[in-house]
């Protein structure tokens, strides 16, 4: 069979802004532009109609949207200690507010494409309806198994 390659970012699609069902598939610790430690993650987000996409997510220190990942991610406890390790967030799952960021100019030369962006990290109170009318009760913060190319198993 003949194909096209594509990369990952060809399969990303651009979601409306909105609140989005995520599990989070890479959570490592590095150093800002601006030298300052964070946690970057990446996030499959997840439709109601179960199509995919992939956001990225910076967390720092004193940012609100580190103190809400972990609590609503069943990380309260870790917060509140004084470090927070990144591995402690691969395969979290709940819901993000998602946004669209307008593409540009990269100051290069180039043209960089509109991207969802990460507002903040929302409660999950399991009684929202899902895909196909089912719910789920699987408790905040709750932990998947790597996805492996499955469908999403809520």
């Amino acid at each position: 069979m003949r194909h096209t390659p594509k990369t990952e970012e060809d399969f990303n699609t651009l979601f409306s802004p909105g609140d989005y069902r995520y599990e989070i598939i890479k959570s490592e610790e590095n150093i800002s532009k601006s030298g300052k430690p964070q946690i970057a993650i990446t996030l499959k987000l997840i439709s109601n109609v179960n199509t995919t996409t992939l956001a990225n997510d910076w967390l720092q220190d004193g940012h609100y949207r580190l103190r809400h990942l972990c609590m609503t991610a069943g990380l309260k406890e870790m917060y509140e200690s004084d470090e927070i390790h990144a591995s402690a967030f691969l395969h979290k799952r709940g819901i993000a507010k998602v946004g669209v960021q307008k593409g540009g100019d990269d100051g290069k030369g180039g043209f960089y494409k509109d991207k969802n962006v990460i507002n903040d990290y929302l409660p999950d109170t399991n009684t929202k309806p899902l895909i196909f009318g089912k719910t789920t009760k699987e408790p905040l913060g709750s932990t998947l198994e790597p996805l492996d190319g499955q469908d999403v198993p809520w």
